[in-house]
């Protein structure tokens, strides 16, 4: 797990990641982010603050799992390894879901591949 990596990078939908964790965008994700599109500029405001608040967090422990990962603590086991490229996935995970409520507060719908990531 090196070079530069952001909380919505990583392996797309469906694949399976470490020790054989499934990374999935919930199917409900999709329907809520076209609700926000369709509802008043209030409502998708503060779904675009929201997001925007809960991607500088995200931004964080991605930031941290890179330098663990990199052995910036110390040296990585190979199980540490696998728990840090679950969290990774994780993040990336929400960060993609993230996307997904954003696009629909944007009324857009979003980036199929993801490019998710903190902003």
């Amino acid at each position: 797990m090196t070079g530069t990596r952001r909380a919505g990078d990583g392996p797309g939908r469906g694949r399976a990641g470490a020790a054989g964790f499934e990374e999935r965008e919930p199917a409900g994700v999709g329907r809520l982010a076209e609700a926000f599109g369709r509802a008043d500029p209030v409502s998708r405001e503060i779904v675009r603050a929201a997001c925007h608040d809960l991607r500088t967090p995200l931004t964080g422990i991605a930031g941290f799992v890179e330098l663990l990962a990199d052995g910036a603590a110390g040296p990585v086991t190979a199980r540490q390894e696998q728990i840090l490229e679950i969290i990774a996935q994780s993040a990336a995970r929400l960060g993609r879901m993230l996307d997904s409520l954003e696009a629909g507060a944007h009324g857009r719908s979003a980036d199929p591949g993801g490019s998710g990531g903190a902003r």
